[in-house]
């Protein structure tokens, strides 16, 4: 990944396959039953940045 990439997040640094865990295991799990229609982004703060 890019250096200007990194930069542009929130979250300063490379992304892991383990960024993506508590939000599968959140998604696996009773805890989101009640959860539609959303879109949840997992990206380091890029959309809000």
């Amino acid at each position: 990944m890019s250096a200007n990439n990194i930069a542009s997040r929130a979250i300063k640094r490379e992304v892991t396959p383990e960024d993506l865990c508590g939000t599968l295991v959140y998604l696996a799990s009773a805890d989101s039953d009640f959860v539609t229609g959303q879109v949840i982004v997992v990206d380091g703060g890029s959309v809000m940045h």
